[in-house]
């Protein structure tokens, strides 16, 4: 039993690693580039309140960044 709480310990370690490695990799690749260009705000744009808009953006991050497409559809399930 602990040897097997020991492996998963490990593997949830190396994953750690491993995400942390990839988002290195994505900052050091875009760091000369701009998040995003400016665009003028368009007066028909819906009513959310600060979550919604925080969590919109965050599901936009992650789809620039080739995040994980479970992780952006949940946020937009989140938000909506």
């Amino acid at each position: 039993m602990a040897d097997n709480l020991m492996q998963l310990q490990r593997q949830a370690a190396r994953r750690v690693r491993e995400m942390q490695e990839h988002s290195r990799r994505v900052f050091e690749a875009h760091q000369g580039e701009a998040l995003c260009e400016a665009e003028a705000p368009t007066p028909a744009l819906p009513h959310l309140e600060a979550e919604q808009w925080l969590l919109l953006g965050l599901a936009l991050l992650l789809m620039r960044c080739s995040g994980r497409t479970e992780l952006v559809l949940a946020l937009l399930y989140l938000a909506l």
